[in-house]
């Protein structure tokens, strides 16, 4: 016989889930004494849920497999929302199993707010941000409600799952071989082994027809100005060799959404830029240029297309090959070929096809000459952005650690604000190297425990080293001196900077680096561009933040500081060199504009108005 929480930890470990992030509490005793005995996992105790939650979707992201937060009940479970939130949104698979009071002390149907100590009704909360949600009605229930949520997890368009099992249901005895079997149980050991799960030789619901990648193969023959758009599910379908395998077949521009960035390195001949509104200029010139755009797993957000729906790829055939029919059919987007498929499903059949298509090698040499002359007129980085004299500017800055940082190094971008939307812009990628954010919830805060979750996937990833080990794993560069490297705001890093006490306590190889501009710089400039008085942004404002120099030094982590740009390389140098973790707080600017943008106009009945992608000011 098998204690229930004994099995729920082992079956995390059976997923290739080396590491739980969690907080202990009374309503998971049992979930947390089975959690500290399992030998396979290593048990990372957080300091708040908001954190272990961000930390497991990091994991996730950076392990490209699965990710599991262990909360206890009442506020363990509502703390934890903002991190399942943002998988959700980011289709991201984390595991998510609170602790529940006994299941004699539900509130069930008595029709009382509250019965059992510490008991909120979690199931209602998390149902619209999950793949599946569940409370575990008796032991018996177990083996079957774990394999069908981690199934549901990564089946389809991938996303979190929650599991909520009552103290008593915990500690229950069964037998596991004769319990009830979901019966799709074989897909998350396969998807954690790095394979497609959709689409593939598993199941056929999201395969691509071979009659619309025919359909795109004529297109391609076509055009004359054809242009890739990859997004993330590239890499959520473990598909990120093979999209590499078509681009360099094709030999056409490529570029790539925010969670995409690190899909192609930055020096690529064929990659053409990050669009958006407050992307990169020529690459939305591009993008508006194209005649036929083929975006493969990629929801495109308002970010991605602008406000001006109409304006967005007018030029253009868009092919959108996308799991989630419902993106297809939202207000912003009007695609003229919908493809509903895992992304390696259509690359894999596109890829049968390229001995059949032939591109003009006239056009495709134009074409990609014009893309290049777009990057020519319109570089990345313009007057416009440089900052106040006696400050650091962001884009000297990131730039500077891009160029100093190795290619199994992990880029940790922030979920907003200035220093993301700059990294965004000035980040170069290296082959191999990972780099992601959050960017559908885009919460601040993100930051730091991000980066705690990050440093774990490194970690085992150096351990397991999968570079080269199957053709479906991508290739990815480890290494044992990989360092995770942060640049956030001041006003992000504070809201859960409690985490860098877990960065202390595993020592683990982080550095962050705070733009220390002393108020959040992305509602100064809303504030004052909109109403021209400030309020709760900066210290005249009625804000203050604390300084992180001190704060570091007080959780007994290396703390540095650059005050101004005179020797930058040579104080970025000192911080990535450094052997162990560092907070270094960097003196910034909170007017400095993230240039250039979408631009925007007052009608004339006064309602704001945007103008088409491409037009950006300066």
């Amino acid at each position: 016989m098998t204690k229930v929480s004994d099995f729920i930890i082992e079956y995390l470990a059976s997923l290739g889930i080396q590491d739980v992030f969690y907080v202990p509490g009374g309503g998971a005793m049992h979930l947390n004494d089975s959690l500290g005995a399992n030998p396979d996992i290593e048990a990372v105790s957080m300091i708040f849920e908001q954190g272990a939650a961000i930390a497991a979707e990091a994991y996730a992201r950076g392990r490209d497999g699965y990710g599991a937060c262990i909360v206890t009940s009442g506020p363990g479970a509502t703390n934890a929302l903002t991190g399942l939130a943002g998988a959700y949104l980011d289709s991201i698979p984390v595991i998510f199993i609170s602790g529940q009071v006994k299941r004699d002390d539900l509130v069930g149907e008595q029709g009382i707010r509250q019965f059992g100590i510490q008991e909120v009704d979690i199931m209602s909360m998390v149902q619209s941000y999950t793949k599946y949600a569940v409370q575990i009605a008796a032991p018996e229930d177990i083996v079957y409600e774990m394999e069908k949520a981690a199934a549901m997890a990564v089946y389809g368009r991938p996303g979190p799952v929650w599991i909520d099992v009552p103290l008593d249901v915990q500690a229950g005895e069964i037998d596991a071989e004769a319990c009830a079997r979901f019966h799709d149980g074989y897909h998350p050991h396969k998807y954690a082994e790095g394979y497609s799960i959709c689409g593939a030789d598993f199941e056929q619901e999201y395969a691509a027809k071979d009659e619309d990648v025919q359909k795109v193969a004529e297109l391609l023959g076509k055009s004359r100005r054809p242009l890739l758009y990859l997004g993330h599910g590239i890499r959520l379908d473990h598909s990120v060799r093979k999209a590499r395998e078509l681009y360099e077949g094709l030999g056409i521009p490529v570029v790539t959404s925010w969670n995409g960035v690190d899909l192609i390195e930055s020096d690529h001949p064929l990659y053409m830029g990050r669009p958006g509104g407050v992307g990169h200029k020529a690459a939305n010139l591009i993008v508006h240029k194209a005649d036929l755009v083929i975006s493969i797993g990629t929801r495109f957000n308002l970010l991605a297309t602008g406000y001006d729906y109409g304006s967005f790829l007018e030029n253009a055939v868009h092919v959108m090959v996308d799991i989630d029919e419902n993106e297809m059919n939202k207000k912003s987007l009007h695609p003229d070929v919908k493809i509903v498929s895992s992304a390696n499903s259509f690359i894999v059949k596109l890829l049968e096809k390229l001995p059949e298509i032939t591109l003009p090698e006239g056009a495709k040499k134009e074409w990609l000459q014009e893309c290049r002359q777009y990057w020519e007129s319109a570089p990345v980085r313009i007057r416009e952005q440089d900052a106040r004299e006696g400050y650091v500017s962001n884009y000297d800055l990131i730039e500077e650690i891009s160029d100093q940082m190795k290619p199994y190094d992990m880029y940790q971008f922030t979920s907003s604000g200035t220093t993301v939307d700059i990294a965004m812009k000035v980040f170069r990628i290296k082959r191999g190297q990972r780099a992601f954010l959050n960017k559908g919830l885009a919460a601040m805060g993100y930051d730091v425990p991000a980066c705690v979750g990050s440093a774990f996937a490194n970690k085992r990833l150096q351990e397991a080293d999968t570079r080269l080990d199957k053709s479906h794993r991508s290739v990815r560069a480890t290494s044992e001196k990989a360092q995770v490297v942060c640049v956030t705001g001041d006003g992000s890093v504070a809201m859960n900077m409690q985490e860098l006490e877990v960065i202390k306590r595993y020592r683990l190889p982080v550095k962050i680096f705070v733009s220390d501009n002393e108020g959040y710089a992305m509602i100064y400039g809303s504030q004052n561009g909109n109403f021209h008085r400030l309020t709760g942004c900066n210290r005249d404002s009625g804000l203050t933040l604390p300084n992180m120099e001190e704060v570091a030094k007080a959780f007994g982590i290396r703390a540095m500081s650059i005050e101004n740009a005179d020797n930058l390389a040579v104080d970025v140098a000192a911080v990535l060199e450094y052997d162990g973790p560092v907070v270094c707080r960097v003196h910034t600017d909170l007017s400095q504009k993230v240039l250039p943008k979408q631009r925007s106009y007052m009608k004339e009945d006064g309602q704001m108005a945007s103008r088409p992608l491409y037009d950006m000011t300066p």
